[in-house]
């Protein structure tokens, strides 16, 4: 194997499996760090807000996922900096696609200047982050993201109804599609991108990593 330090970003909608891709590349490759999304650190989690004034809520939602993506793009500057493999279990391209449904999920007036504004800082920040050496793009399936996104609720036990109102069949749908634009628009030419369905399992794990090594090799 190549003695070539190479980062793997892993692309796709919510619950089609970028985690756990992610910590199945670790435990084949061994030589891997994984690096997440910080959860804790993310102003989506929990995504209702309790507040009259709308104009306030799309300011909370604009800062929150402008510090949110400043922390990944330093969490990729300072893994490029280091001689280790990375896979981040999420892809910096994905990015204006997740602000953009956030936002328009906002119903005021305010929502679609301050989604322009931040498309606009999302673009100069990517600019000069890290490109990865590969994308792997997960596919989307409806059917198989909502009962993923059950199942999760089931095992957590704490579900509130405004969260399964989230993620019904029209709104993972709609999601799918801003981030499909999204990655379209954001693709970089040099960057080899390979599909991968972890929902469906019609392709191995260890026939991906195979695809992976040759291309970053």
């Amino acid at each position: 194997m190549s003695s070539k330090k190479y980062k793997i970003e892993i692309a796709g909608s919510v619950a089609t499996g970028k985690t756990k891709l992610a910590n199945q590349f670790f435990y084949i490759l061994k030589d891997l760090r994984i690096e997440s999304e910080d959860i804790l650190a993310n102003p989506f989690i929990d995504k209702k807000f309790d507040i009259l004034d709308e104009e306030f809520a799309v300011e909370r939602a604009f800062s929150s996922q402008a510090t949110f993506m400043l922390q990944k793009i330093t969490q990729h500057l300072l893994a490029s900096q280091h001689s280790y493999n990375s896979v981040f279990d999420y892809c910096l391209w994905h990015e204006s696609g997740y602000q953009k449904y956030w936002l328009e999920s906002i119903d005021c007036n305010y929502a679609e200047a301050a989604q322009r504004q931040l498309s606009h800082s999302f673009d100069l920040m990517t600019l000069n982050a890290p490109k990865p050496d590969v994308i792997v793009r997960l596919a989307s399936n409806v059917e198989g993201q909502h009962a993923n996104i059950i199942k999760r609720f089931e095992e957590e036990g704490d579900v509130r109804e405004f969260e399964l109102d989230l993620w019904t069949h029209d709104n993972l749908s709609r999601l799918n599609d801003e981030l499909h634009y999204a990655f379209e628009m954001n693709r970089v030419d040099s960057v080899p991108v390979i599909e991968f369905d972890a929902i469906h399992g019609k392709e191995s794990v260890e026939d991906l990593i195979k695809k992976i090594l040759e291309a970053v090799i």
